[in-house]
């Protein structure tokens, strides 16, 4: 039995990558399943369900499963590229993968290490959950092979994990780069959360907070 799916998780809850990992604890959401009655758990690890107002998010300590990793040290692209990237009169829009991390198989020679208890019940996730330290870096350098294919084409883009922001000198450019990379993101298996994406081009729109206006080149 799979709990939650693609997008989706355990008692409903999903949410974006964000820098989530780090060292500690949070996340949640992606594929579960029951662990069958023949598979051995070697660790279970605590987890607290946080009711929104839209959903219930799950939140699983994964402390102990981090502490046995080693954690490549990287570096995000993020808001310091702006003013190298974009520039005045430039067109830009957004997309933000939906649950970005759950989009990434675990190893099943791994599931054992990734289990919890829920109602009872024992599960096991099967793809790639917040909190685990190693998520950003490996999610990270999936998106980068994408970014290299898209600046090979001459498309300007910053990503952050799972929100990317694209960038192109008309409208009629961005609209072309965007059926590009959204074919491209289905070809290769990523889903776009459309209600958090800003998919029309426009000369002013927020990206990770700030917001970036072309035709004033003002970012605040």
């Amino acid at each position: 039995m799979l709990l939650g799916g693609r997008g989706g998780g355990a008692g409903g809850g999903g949410g974006g990558g964000g820098g989530g990992g780090g060292g500690g604890g949070g996340g949640g959401g992606g594929d579960a399943r029951v662990v069958p009655p023949s598979t051995t758990l070697t660790c279970v690890s605590p987890l607290n369900v946080i009711v929104q107002p839209s959903k219930k998010r799950l939140i699983l300590d994964l402390r102990h499963v981090n502490s046995f990793l080693s954690v490549p040290r990287f570096r995000y692209e993020g808001l310091t590229r702006v003013p190298d990237l974009v520039q005045e009169g430039d067109w830009l829009f957004t997309i933000d993968l939906k649950s970005g991390y759950h989009h990434v198989d675990i190893h099943p020679a791994f599931w054992q290490f990734l289990g919890f208890s829920l109602q009872g019940q024992d599960y096991q996730f099967l793809s790639l959950p917040f909190g685990l330290a190693t998520a950003p870096f490996v999610f990270t350098q999936l998106i980068k092979q994408l970014a290299k294919r898209w600046r090979s084409r001459g498309i300007r883009l910053i990503p952050y994990v799972d929100d990317i922001l694209f960038i192109s000198a008309t409208r009629a450019e961005a609209l072309h780069n965007r059926s590009i990379i959204i074919a491209d993101l289905a070809a290769a298996g990523f889903v776009v959360n459309f209600k958090k994406s800003q998919l029309a081009p426009a000369q002013s729109l927020k990206f990770l907070g700030l917001l970036l206006d072309t035709r004033t080149t003002t970012f605040s």
